[in-house]
């Protein structure tokens, strides 16, 4: 069996981008029952996390409407992990 059976197609998965409003962010969240979406830029590259618990620290620490913020206020950067496609 490969990795590639067991994974989610790319096409399947819901993402947000950078400039993508927390307003939209959360009603995408609740319409699919998620606690966190894949942020990605404009190629499909992957380029972190946003969920709830990024959007309340953003609240927090700008202490502004979150209806005011986009994806690049409340979210958290991870480096992919790349493997191969021979593995």
């Amino acid at each position: 069996m490969f990795i590639k059976n067991c994974l989610t197609p790319r096409e399947q998965i819901l993402t947000v981008t950078p400039d993508t409003r927390l307003e939209r962010v959360i009603e995408t969240l609740q319409a699919h029952q998620l606690h966190t979406i894949p942020v990605v830029d404009r190629f499909n590259r992957f380029l972190g996390i946003t969920g709830y618990r990024h959007m309340m620290k953003a609240f927090l620490d700008n202490h502004r409407s979150w209806k005011e913020g986009t994806v690049t206020d409340a979210m958290e950067p991870i480096r992919p992990l790349t493997v191969f496609s021979g593995f």
